[in-house]
């Protein structure tokens, strides 16, 4: 019995823009992942009384019931449960800059010999068994669960 290799194996562009349509997707992504941590601690009762006059005016004008709204983001936290945790503290912003000059050392990355505009990222480390616990493989991991990565063309 020995070790293994545990990462994440990716192919992306060699450099993403922190400007334009995809980056904003991103960017809305990650605050609605920070929007359910924020309320990650409310009971579906506190959630009720966490809309405003103003808020609950706009959603009877759009005629949804304020109880359907808490109900879809009481789903959403229930969804992302196991994510959240990977996600707190992550930013979009962050991720971008990590992805264009990679610097960590469970990270390895290449141009891909096919399409030079193209990169291909590896970052894990060899493990007994657990999960890896490097900065390159933790980024990752969070891009991929609050997707992120796809939203930037990373897959």
């Amino acid at each position: 019995m020995g070790a293994d290799l545990i990462g994440y194996l990716l192919k992306g562009p060699a450099r993403i823009s922190l400007k334009g349509r995809k980056f904003d997707r991103a960017a809305k992504r990650v605050k609605l992942f920070t929007r359910l941590l924020e309320l990650d601690e409310l009971t579906e009762e506190e959630l009720r009384s966490a809309f405003s006059a103003q808020e609950l005016k706009v959603l009877d004008k759009l005629k949804i019931k304020p109880s359907l709204h808490i109900e879809s983001l009481v789903g959403l936290k229930n969804e992302y449960a196991s994510a959240l945790k990977h996600i707190n503290g992550f930013s979009a912003e962050s991720f971008v800059f990590w992805w264009n000059l990679p610097g960590a050392d469970d990270t390895m990355f290449r141009r891909d010999p096919d399409n030079r505009r193209k990169r291909i990222l590896f970052a894990g480390e060899s493990t007994w068994g657990d999960e890896p616990d490097g900065y390159g493989y933790r980024r990752l991991k969070a891009a991929l669960l609050s997707d992120v990565a796809s939203i930037l063309g990373i897959y």
